[in-house]
């Protein structure tokens, strides 16, 4: 008796949320999934790049999908396919296109794509050897912001390799440079006044 009213109050607790979700939100709401990442040294060794120290970490795969609250119902976007990691999306201003950072296997590097809400059209933006490209977001004009390691640079205490943040056009082209820290640069969003939030992993000493 115990345990099926633990499941009758688990239940209810979970159809409170939905139901509150369901409020907040009109439409989906867009996520991946992987595999727990293996433990590492910092925040930035879940990358685990080829040709690094901890490469050999890389085992995780999964897929991206949307959850629509008001149905509780899920649909895959892009499948999950053995050794492919999908990681950091973001939905485009009209909803039509969402950006992410790939990873096909372990001899692959993570580059930049889009594809069409409906898991339409999957495009490949960035095609860099020996780089990873991670953490893309849409800007209001359709540029692109994302962080990257093209910029060799490694963290003073280890050998992880370190990532800042580039800007591109929509199609991949017109890479530059925009952050230039010592040290990784992540995790970019763009507030509501244009500017772009964040964060920077530095010594404090």
């Amino acid at each position: 008796e115990a345990k099926a009213a633990e499941v009758l109050r688990m239940k209810k607790a979970r159809e409170s949320v939905l139901k509150t979700i369901g409020n907040l939100v009109s439409g989906e709401i867009v996520y991946v999934t992987h595999e727990q990442f293996r433990r590492d040294h910092h925040n930035t060794a879940t990358l685990f790049q080829c040709g690094e120290i901890n490469g050999n970490k890389y085992v995780t795969q999964g897929a991206l999908k949307a959850w629509n609250p008001a149905t509780d119902t899920v649909r895959t976007i892009v499948p999950e396919i053995k050794g492919r990691t999908i990681r950091n999306p973001d939905v485009s201003y009209d909803g039509k296109k969402i950006l992410f950072s790939m990873r096909n296997n372990a001899l692959d590097d993570y580059h930049l794509y889009t594809v069409n809400a409906d898991g339409s059209d999957l495009r490949q933006l960035t095609f860099a050897p020996g780089v990873s490209d991670i953490d893309p977001v849409w800007l209001p004009d359709g540029d692109i912001v994302f962080v990257s390691t093209r910029e060799p640079k490694y963290c003073m205490c280890n050998r992880h390799i370190m990532g800042n943040l580039f800007r591109m056009k929509p199609d991949g082209s017109n890479i530059h440079q925009i952050g230039k820290s010592t040290l990784f640069e992540g995790h970019p969003r763009v507030m509501d006044d244009g500017r772009i939030l964040y964060d920077r992993w530095e010594y404090v000493d």
